[in-house]
């Protein structure tokens, strides 16, 4: 049970999101950041095209979508890797390994909620990237400094991101119906120089079993 949830909860959206923000967000921002050093996003501004949806939202899109489908490929792998070393390699009995899996596996509560995740992760990692490679200064140093800033931008926001999706997803008495849209109510902006602002509403009320339960407390700013 235990080497099925761990990806499919935590280790899959959470580590997939690092690399991604590692190896492909760091692509993106030397990417938009050359295009804007070479002046080609001026020369579309020149010709009427618009350099924000021309290159920066297809990008975008194309992170946001991938994500899930490399947290899926992440948990694919753990979970083939616990099977050779429990079945394959300590003796263990692959029908008893399998059977407790699907017993104690959810779709609706780990699967799927890993893949909320993930998206959520692709939807900030990625906005990231391509805000610090627009904005970045049109130099080699300025496209080293923003890619570095996406890298470590997008780690610490995945982490926090992860904190606060798994104290709503993963706590006793959630109802996913009723505390789904609290999701909506959180809102991740990122400012200029990489500033993180995460602003939650006042007052909101816990679902317990379906009644409502103590209020949360007010989280004020968290300013990184």
């Amino acid at each position: 049970y235990m080497v099925a949830s761990s990806p499919l909860r935590e280790l899959g959206p959470v580590m997939a999101a690092i690399l991604f923000a590692s190896s492909a967000g760091g692509a993106l921002t030397r990417e938009i950041g050359l295009m804007k050093t070479t002046e080609q996003l001026e020369a579309m501004n020149v010709m009427a095209v618009n350099p924000v949806a021309r290159v920066v939202v297809p990008r975008f899109w194309a992170g946001v979508l991938s994500m899930p489908l490399l947290a899926s490929i992440f948990n694919v792998a753990g979970v083939y890797g616990a099977y050779l070393i429990g079945v394959q390699w300590l003796g263990l009995d692959s029908g008893i390994f399998w059977s407790q899996m699907q017993s104690n596996i959810s779709f609706d509560y780990d699967v799927l909620n890993g893949l909320i995740k993930s998206a959520v992760f692709g939807v900030a990692v990625t906005l990231i990237a391509v805000h610090q490679g627009f904005h970045c200064v049109p130099t080699s140093e300025g496209i080293l400094r923003a890619s570095t800033r996406t890298v470590v931008s997008s780690a610490l926001t995945v982490l926090a991101l992860d904190f606060i999706l798994t104290a709503l997803m993963f706590t006793e008495g959630y109802d996913e119906k009723k505390c789904f849209g609290i999701l909506g109510r959180f809102v991740c902006a990122v400012g200029r120089g990489g500033h993180l602002l995460f602003v939650v509403p006042r007052g909101r009320r816990q679902c317990s079993g379906g009644r409502v339960g103590k209020t949360l407390p007010r989280v004020g700013r968290v300013h990184r």
